[in-house]
């Protein structure tokens, strides 16, 4: 029940006992028991995790279900990559993975804050170990730390610490393992999470609103995840004990210091997802490329898919029904036969299902919480609330249309995961229905039964290594990245391959694919000798990209670099499938066409192209150079055509009235990276119907020369070779 205060107590100063019992600290425990449960706890996640602590650098570890499974490797890309590359200070930056691109990591799965804790294990043990060990802490911290916040309740340490194991035995917990989201497995931040958020509420003053904005802010660069909806999880929790203690200037407090925390923690977290500290952007190298929006970009139907396909929402059915590779329940043939499993762990137990029920029944004052588990759940079904997956009638829309409003809720492709901040109020409020029981034989049954019904699935490590054609790239001759064709999306072996032959590489698999400044597969088009205007020239492309080595995986990929050989490709070596070449020099920069352009026509000799009214011309160069672009062109009527280089206007061109041509020659400094030359001018329709503005009988670039400024060098990588096989040609 809600106790009755004077509504003019003074902030920060509520009696002991108004506190909720979910904000009572407990008693003090000497310090030993606390090593004790330390140990314990680095017991019972070598039993949980057997038999990886065997092979920790044999592999990774995952179940025999997930064995191919690209987020396996970029787990180890994530821990070789930091491990590589912390001491040059942009943290949260890499331009490794996408050349020429640099790419924002605090938008991407990297999970900064564990490879910080892992760094030590990295250098020493190297990243196969580290990134098995981000997994294992997070059964070893997840336990310590649910343990210091279950004894609150539970009074008794071996108790707490048994529905500590309960929670990171959860099948939500398990799942994300199993799905290698190694980031999204560190179940210690979440905990950590109500832990600061517990200690706020206690005293909202700005102090302590700034130690939790803090503690988010750290949460955040740990899992992005963990951290957003972190934001909804304290907000529900502040809710709950705002309806449990009606003290006036209390609550004015924390509305006051709860508002500080979310100003305190988007600011920042806004600026490290910017371009603010772009190290390109701060080199004066310009791609122009879109890095990923925390809006997002996409279109709605897209970010509706993914906030409703079952391998990202849970439904009713997922809570009540076990997991397909658990010891004992997977032997069912109903459960083993479950058309869509969970796979976001929706499981919730029968055993705990049971006495949260009771609990729920018999102890009145334990509602809230299950009213903030119970949001939370809802909240893990995504858009749209299902008895199960492919039930036959329309489903019941979610809360998390509420969520979407703000747009950044719209790249949280996976919703579920909200069932990991669930089990925190429901873990307290098992602690406070087991400590009720009032026979002890019951309690010991009923803790055994919970952790039987959340035995772990058998684990296995998955290898890891380089293909062995990459030993065959030259370290650092000359200077450059390596690209793999054809680009696949969601291919690991590109990043376990640089961990051996040590350069950049471009079209790396992320989590979030940037806006590339070229279609990959297009550059390995050759040129066509009748095309006269705005010639196809990839492989001028790829040099001024910075790209120096191109490996072929598929027998189209080779056939394509085959016919580059005329253009300066070199085929280099063949190991078993995969053929190695090396991209030519060019001194020049390269002109294509960009939007706003009509098929180039021909007659009697002569070649011409239409623009509509917005065209623009796309440069690419590897540094910086002053070019010389020859213009010819004609338009039906005179027409004045505005030009701008990079959004910056550079000048009006008055373009003649066919048949007469006008000839210019346009003087420019381009930046290394990706330039935009854009025309404005006024259209007419043709005899076909066509919108267009000016006819461009020549356009390209005379002559360049470089200038001083920031070229597009690609960083050097370590000369350590982790992953390397022998080259058996």
């Amino acid at each position: 029940m809600t106790p009755h205060l004077p509504t003019d107590t003074q902030p920060h100063t509520v009696p002991d006992h108004a506190w909720p019992w979910w904000l009572v600290t407990g008693p003090q425990y000497p310090r030993w028991q606390w090593v004790l449960v330390c140990i314990a706890a680095l017991c019972c996640t070598i039993a949980m995790t057997w038999p990886v602590a065997l092979s920790l650098g044999h592999g990774v570890m995952t179940t025999p279900e997930r064995t191919v499974n690209p987020d396996l490797g970029q787990n180890v890309w994530n821990v070789w990559h930091f491990a590589a590359t912390w001491h040059d200070g942009d943290l949260l930056w890499s331009r490794l993975v996408a050349a020429p691109l640099a790419i924002n990591l605090a938008t991407q799965s990297y999970g900064l804050t564990n490879l910080v804790l892992t760094l030590p294990i990295a250098l020493i043990a190297g990243p196969i170990v580290a990134a098995n060990s981000i997994i294992l802490l997070g059964f070893w911290a997840g336990i310590v730390l649910m343990t210091v916040l279950a004894v609150r309740v539970t009074c008794s340490v071996p108790l707490a610490f048994v529905l500590a194991c309960v929670f990171v035995l959860s099948p939500a917990h398990l799942k994300n393992i199993e799905w290698a989201a190694d980031e999204n497995a560190a179940l210690q931040w979440i905990v950590l999470v109500h832990l600061a958020a517990v200690w706020w509420l206690r005293q909202p003053d700005l102090r302590r609103a700034s130690v939790l904005a803090l503690v988010m802010i750290v949460v955040s660069l740990a899992s992005g995840y963990f951290g957003l909806f972190g934001v909804v999880y304290v907000g529900l929790l502040t809710l709950v004990t705002l309806w449990a203690i009606p003290v006036r200037r209390w609550r004015g407090a924390v509305v006051t210091s709860g508002a500080a925390v979310v100003v305190l923690w988007a600011g920042v977290m806004a600026v490290l997802s910017s371009d603010l500290t772009n190290p390109l952007v701060r080199a004066g190298v310009h791609w122009d490329a879109a890095q990923v929006s925390i809006g997002g970009t996409e279109g709605l139907r897209d970010w509706v898919m993914r906030q409703t396909i079952w391998l990202h929402v849970v439904s009713v059915a997922d809570l009540i029904t076990p997991l397909r590779n658990h010891p004992l329940w997977g032997n069912v043939p109903m459960i083993a036969q479950v058309r869509h499993p969970s796979e976001m762990g929706g499981y919730l137990g029968l055993v705990c299902l049971g006495l949260l029920v009771w609990t729920s029944l018999h102890h009145r004052v334990v509602r809230l919480l299950v009213a903030v588990a119970g949001v939370c759940v809802v909240l893990a079904g995504g858009l749209e609330l299902k008895l199960w997956y492919d039930q036959p009638f329309v489903a019941v829309p979610g809360l998390f249309w509420i969520l979407d409003v703000v747009g950044v809720f719209r790249n949280a492709s996976r919703p579920g995961l909200f069932l990991l901040y669930a089990w925190i109020p429901l873990v307290l409020v098992l602690a406070y229905g087991v400590t009720r029981i009032q026979r002890r034989w019951v309690v010991v049954l009923v803790c055994a039964g919970m952790l039987v019904d959340f035995a772990p699935p058998p684990w296995v490590v998955v290898p890891m290594q380089a293909r062995a054609i990459v030993s065959a790239i030259p370290t650092n001759d000359p200077a450059g990245a390596v690209l793999t064709l054809p680009v696949a999306k969601n291919d690991q072996q590109p990043l376990l391959d640089q961990l051996c032959h040590q350069r950049p590489i471009a079209a790396g698999y992320l989590a979030r694919t940037p806006g590339y400044p070229v279609q990959w597969d297009a550059l390995t088009v050759p040129r066509d000798p009748a095309r006269m205007l705005l010639p196809h020239d990839g492989v001028t492309a790829l040099h001024n990209m910075g790209i120096r080595y191109v490996v072929g995986t598929s027998a189209t990929a080779r056939v394509a670099l085959d016919q580059l050989a005329p253009e300066g490709v070199q085929r280099l070596t063949v190991v078993d499938d995969a053929v190695l070449y090396a991209v030519p020099d060019r001194a020049v920069p390269v002109l294509s066409a960009g939007t706003g352009w009509w098929d180039e026509e021909s007659a009697t000799g002569r070649v011409w192209r239409w623009s509509t009214g917005d065209a623009s011309l796309v440069l690419l160069s590897a540094m910086p150079r002053r070019i010389q672009l020859v213009i010819e062109a004609s338009s039906v009527a005179g027409v004045e055509s505005q030009w701008e280089l990079d959004g910056r206007p550079i000048g009006a061109i008055a373009i003649a009235a066919q048949p007469g041509q006008t000839n210019r020659v346009l003087s420019l400094v381009i930046p290394a990276g990706r330039s935009v030359l854009r025309m404005r001018a006024p259209t007419v329709t043709d005899a076909y119907g066509r919108s267009v503005a000016v006819s461009f009988t020549q356009l390209y670039v005379r002559s360049a020369q470089p200038v001083i400024g920031p070229a597009i060098a690609l960083p050097p990588v370590p000369s350590t070779r982790p992953l390397c096989a022998p080259v058996t040609p």
